[in-house]
């Protein structure tokens, strides 16, 4: 794998990094419903940089999520429960960012906070091994 490869596939970890820090600001600050919408461009950024080990560049978020299904759960290389949780981020974020009663409550947001942290955590240690390898 080129250092070029690397380079992009860590760019993606950064933004996601710097996006999992603004959710946790703003679950900090009470916000819950900002909380969803950060935790979703988190997620995002990191299963966008994964999928760069496979040369798979995707452009929408449905096809990401697509993408790291049939990759990754389908397959068990991670468990069916990560994409239960970004299921339930992309639901709470369209329900704060376009439902009439929109929001999250604090624990649900600070349960899929610390949740999303684990996944990233996750996703980087397999990423890292998989540029190890090479």
């Amino acid at each position: 794998m080129g250092s070029d490869v690397v380079e992009v596939i860590r760019m993606y970890q950064d933004r996601s990094y710097e996006c999992w820090d603004e959710a946790n600001l703003l679950f900090q600050g009470g916000f819950s419903g900002g909380v969803v919408d950060r935790l979703y461009y988190s997620a995002f950024n990191m299963l966008q940089g994964l999928l760069i080990l496979n040369d798979v560049k995707q452009s929408s978020h449905k096809q990401v999520s697509l993408k790291f299904s049939s990759l990754y759960i389908k397959t068990e290389i991670f468990p069916k429960e990560f994409l239960n949780v970004l299921r339930d981020v992309i639901r709470y974020k369209s329900n704060a960012d376009y439902g009439l009663f929109g929001g999250i409550e604090k624990n649900k947001a600070g349960y899929l906070l610390m949740k999303v942290r684990y996944i990233n955590r996750v996703l980087v240690e397999y990423i890292n091994h998989k540029i190890a390898v090479g």
